[in-house]
């Protein structure tokens, strides 16, 4: 060994030097985060304290004095935490996303770039929206009718915020989108429901908010045109229009709320559009009435019609239509009972208010011994739903402490998605489009399917009516078939089905005659028909929303069983990409029609389906 060779430092290893400069980076890049850390950690652990709080207490949390102020604030603290804790800590996220392939969490760790990304953006866009909402969020605590006197007094406010609030929800909607819900783990997966639901309300809540003045007459009187339909009488757009109100608002305050029967909303001195061939055909009408212009599938267009004829028989002006039909009174009344009818001496409720409905159509001026003659009795025999109807409307506006409001927006929300309530309000009729709240006709990319019946026998008997449906169409050949079952569940006896428009001793009575029901279905542009089963009278139908349309008349007795087909070949554009999409829409005034769908594939494999009609049904089949 050389006299002059020297131990050599470990320090002066270039291994040494490199480790030492990672370290440092490490330092340098980690350490101010490490630092910050347990801030966070604490920070988190208290907004989601307050936030269980929140979700526990409800609706009735925002009663309190003050309570919209805290709201706010944590809302933007929340906001700002996760903003920090996504800039010092957001690559933990993306860096999870590459561990998809693990057991049980793997789905949850590929999810979390887009759950931080839709959580961020929802927070943003949340924050925006409530700071322009907070007016009328702290008047809750006086009543749903002061609140709605904020919203119609609210200045235009940040309309560029408003905007940010709209773009930023939509990236949570998108970011939400991207996320495979069939692998999330079902700690995850118990929320998806939720997010499907809440997200696109949020998402169309910046342009209600703006349009809130207008809707509500801040800038002047607004009066709503409400068409009460009767489901027991189905039409197409929920049952036949028994009765119209007028609700009258200014400056977010209810000034009026009058109700007639829809009988008496004409003037036939003034010319009238002729109806449709169908209508005229089955039930003999000679010109259109209001009480008939729901005859169209598509709302929109049968709410124009009721629009046009209203302003034209009564002179009077009105700035957009609701209709509710006969499912949509019973939810109300259930989310807001008991309902004190004082010129009645009467309570409703959700478990006697179609027992009283029939029985005060039968005796209108008072109890079961009271009766009245008949020009007097045809007068009064309505004006019950028009009593129960303002005091369903007073007890939301001045008993909002007394009521569950979470259940009366849930519920508002059903109504809704449900097709229960149906809107034409010129002013947001894009979102409410968008929503699918306006009862129009949806333009389904791929198949689609929706069955209108409409009872043309001038009686009540839909209750008495058991409907399934089945749909199955082979993906091969392109064909399709639809069979639709009616049981008439009456256990009257009726030896021969005679069509007259004449009124019985009883609501019941009304019940228990002949379905004559004239039954639509809309399929795709270009479908065509090779063969119909079980029905007359066919090929009277319009075309709507540029479908194609088969039709045809049922006469079903009391206690009978029918069936009703259709086969048809589908366009081969409906067929023929990688994945068969089917569109189901559901017709309003019905509770939930069972479905079934049956796809057999080119393979000749099936997929099976079996649901209801409760709401409209997508399906995918690759």
């Amino acid at each position: 060994m050389s006299l002059d060779a020297t131990p050599r430092r470990f320090y002066h290893s270039a291994i040494f030097w490199i480790i030492v400069g990672l370290l440092a980076g490490l330092l340098v890049g980690f350490g101010p985060r490490l630092v910050r850390l347990p801030g966070l950690v604490r920070q988190a652990r208290a907004e989601a304290a307050y936030w269980s709080t929140v979700r526990s207490a409800g609706f009735r949390g925002l009663s309190r004095t003050g309570a919209a102020d805290e709201l706010g604030a944590h809302l933007d603290a929340t906001r700002r935490l996760m903003a920090a804790a996504r800039r010092d800590w957001g690559f933990v996220a993306q860096t999870a996303a590459w561990f998809g392939w693990v057991p049980s969490i793997g789905g949850d760790l590929a999810a979390l770039p887009n759950l931080v990304d839709m959580a961020q953006n929802l927070l943003d866009g949340g924050a925006l929206l409530y700071a322009e909402a907070k007016p009328a969020v702290a008047a809750l605590p006086d009543g749903m009718g002061t609140m709605l006197a904020a919203l119609a007094t609210r200045t235009s406010g940040d309309t560029a915020a408003l905007r940010d609030a709209e773009q930023a929800l939509r990236r949570a909607a998108e970011a939400w989108g991207r996320v495979d819900t069939r692998r999330l783990s079902p700690r995850l997966a118990r929320f998806a429901p939720l997010l499907d639901r809440a997200l696109p309300v949020l998402t169309a809540a910046p342009d209600v908010l703006a349009a809130a003045p207008e809707l509500l007459g801040g800038n002047g009187p607004r009066r709503y045109l409400i068409l009460a339909q009767n489901s027991d009488e189905i039409r197409a757009t929920g049952g036949f229009i028994s009765g119209v109100g007028i609700v009258e608002v200014e400056r977010g305050e209810i000034k009026s709320i009058t109700f007639a029967d829809s009988y008496s909303v004409m003037d036939l001195t003034k010319p009238h559009p002729i109806p449709p061939i169908a209508l005229e055909t089955h039930m003999w009408a000679q010109i259109l009435l209001l009480r008939d212009a729901n005859w169209w599938a598509d709302f929109p267009t049968s709410a124009r019609k009721a629009w046009e004829l209203y302003e034209q028989d009564t002179g009077q002006r009105v700035h957009g239509v609701i209709a509710m039909d006969t499912p949509a009174l019973q939810l109300l009344v259930a989310a807001t009972d008991p309902i004190r009818l004082d010129e009645y001496d009467d309570t409703i409720t959700a478990d006697n208010l179609m027992e009283r409905i029939q029985h005060y159509w039968a005796s209108p001026v008072g109890g079961p011994t009271i009766t009245s003659d008949e020009a007097k009795w045809w007068k009064l025999r309505k004006n019950f739903m028009g009593v129960l109807a303002k005091a369903v409307v007073q007890r939301l506006l001045k008993d909002t402490a007394k009521l569950d409001m979470g259940e009366v927006g849930q519920t508002a929300l059903r109504l809704l998605d449900e097709r229960h309530l149906l809107l034409y309000l010129p002013p947001v009729q894009d979102t409410l489009r968008d929503q699918k709240w306006d009862g129009g006709i949806i333009p389904a990319q791929g198949d689609y399917l929706f069955v209108v019946d409409s009872n043309v026998g001038f009686n009540k008997v839909n209750p008495m009516i058991q409907q399934a449906i089945t749909y199955t169409v082979n993906l091969d050949d392109a064909t399709a078939t639809l069979r639709i079952r009616y049981a008439h569940g009456s256990q009257a006896r009726m030896d021969v089905c005679v069509h007259e428009s004449r009124y019985g001793d009883t609501y019941q009575d009304m019940m228990d005659r002949c379905y004559w029901d004239y039954v639509r279905v809309f399929v795709p542009a270009g479908a065509e028909l090779m063969s119909r089963e079980g029905l007359e009278d066919g090929d009277l139908a319009e075309s709507e929303a540029g479908l194609a349309v088969w039709d045809g008349l049922l006469v079903l007795k009391p206690g009978e069983t029918h069936e009703v087909a259709f086969r048809y070949r589908l366009p081969a554009s409906v067929v023929g990409g990688a994945t068969y999409r089917l569109y189901v829409q559901k017709q309003p005034g019905t509770w939930g029609i069972p479905l079934r769908v049956v796809v057999r594939g080119a393979d000749g494999a099936l997929r099976e389906f079996q649901t209801d009609l409760t709401v409209d049904r997508e399906f995918a089949v690759p």
